[in-house]
């Protein structure tokens, strides 16, 4: 009786910290979606790449 009851407690106390996991991820996420301008990633070098659009040339941001 006392083990079922330990069970259940664990495995809500495990879906509560997935779900409070899952919000602060998707927060993040946002937040470096929101702050990273437009661009594109090199698979050559692995360095992100931006268009200047005055030049409408290659940049490579660090």
């Amino acid at each position: 009786m006392i083990t079922t009851i330990s069970l259940v407690v664990n495995i809500a106390a495990i879906a509560f910290l997935a779900l409070n996991l899952r919000k602060k991820n998707t927060q993040i996420n946002i937040a470096e979606v929101r702050e990273r301008p437009a661009g594109f990633i090199d698979f050559k070098t692995g360095r992100r790449v931006e268009i200047n659009q005055a030049t409408r040339k290659e940049e490579f941001v660090s």
